[in-house]
């Protein structure tokens, strides 16, 4: 089984089936990347027409993309689709771009293929700084809600152990707080809540498939939310003001719903969704975003949170990872 955060260990052939289409050709243009080479900048996508998509909140969207040689860089975009442009281009796959809840920065995972490491950058592109420096595979992250933290899943392996793990947002005290063991195949955080005090994480129960779980940010309190035989929870997100959640399930055909942040009250928005999407929402709470994820690259999509007023804003099949970046930021 491949687990939800395992996008860096797949190989390009199973990245290059998950495209509906090829990318277009990319030219280049000088930009901040941290290789000292320039990223490709993509031209504008024609977005489907809709005066929906006048009505998306600003704010930008960073998001990773997948390169012709099969590599992801960092870009940047307008909600619609529009202006997109590059971020930074490591020397390998650079992927999980997350923007820190002030909006002044993005953290992401980057370096070389060989040794993935934890970044943030500004969001004008500069100021590239190394936070951590371990041969272990560093994947998805999220913010502490104040930006001082960024709490990140690691995996030694491909068959683990599996940590996440918290560490400041300049680098220092870097320490797990939870861990897979006996009667815990995986563990993975995907995101922190606005108020600052819980974590959702999806873990794996031995024979019992992979379950939404929810922690205490210092990983103690280590409580179920709902359980599956597949995947319940992939790329979960707790809306701005914290009172719902949404996420990916691998039930009834697989799609997106919204709950409350117990998860006990579904709404779904989507059907036959790909599986292991990337999530977010929109600062004012009122639009999702998403993407592929964990699986593999494909459309960047949005739709009002009841589901409704849904638009492909890229339809190059090669984005992932895409997070809103919050209004703080403008």
């Amino acid at each position: 089984m491949i687990h939800p955060i395992r996008q860096l260990a797949l190989p390009l052939a199973l990245l290059v089936l998950a495209s509906a289409c090829s990318s277009p050709d990319p030219t280049a243009e000088s930009g901040a990347v941290a290789s000292g080479t320039a990223a490709p900048t993509i031209p504008d996508t024609m977005a489907e027409s809709s005066p929906a998509l006048s009505e998306l909140p600003e704010g930008l969207i960073v998001y990773s993309q997948r390169k012709p040689d099969g590599t992801y860089a960092i870009y940047l975009m307008k909600p619609d689709g529009t202006d997109r442009r590059s971020l930074v281009d490591t020397e390998g796959p650079d992927s999980w771009p997350t923007w820190s809840p002030d909006g002044r920065s993005v953290a992401f995972v980057g370096g070389t293929a060989a040794q993935p490491d934890l970044f943030t950058i500004s969001a004008d592109g500069t100021g590239l700084r190394q936070l951590t420096d371990t041969e272990a595979a560093e994947q998805a992250l999220v913010w502490s809600p104040d930006s001082q933290e960024i709490a990140y899943n690691v995996e030694e392996s491909e068959s683990g152990p599996f940590a996440v793990r918290v560490v400041a947002s300049n680098g220092s005290g870097d320490e797990a707080i939870l861990s897979s063991g006996p009667g815990m195949d995986f563990v993975a955080v995907t995101d922190w809540s606005p108020d600052g005090t819980t974590l959702l994480v999806m873990v794996d129960e031995v024979s019992a498939g992979i379950g939404l779980w929810a922690a205490n940010s210092d990983g103690t309190n280590l409580r179920l939310l709902r359980e599956s035989t597949g995947d319940f929870g992939s790329g979960a997100k707790f809306s701005p003001d914290g009172t719902e959640i949404v996420f990916q399930a691998d039930q009834d055909g697989g799609c997106i719903y919204r709950s409350d942040p117990r998860a006990t009250e579904l709404v779904r928005l989507t059907e036959g969704c790909v599986s292991g999407v990337a999530l977010t929402w929109s600062p004012d709470g009122q639009w999702i975003m998403w993407a592929g994820g964990s699986d593999g690259p494909a459309d960047a999509e949005v739709m009002r949170r009841d589901g409704s007023e849904r638009h492909v804003v890229v339809d190059t099949a090669d984005v992932a990872d895409v997070d809103w970046q919050p209004s703080a930021g403008r």
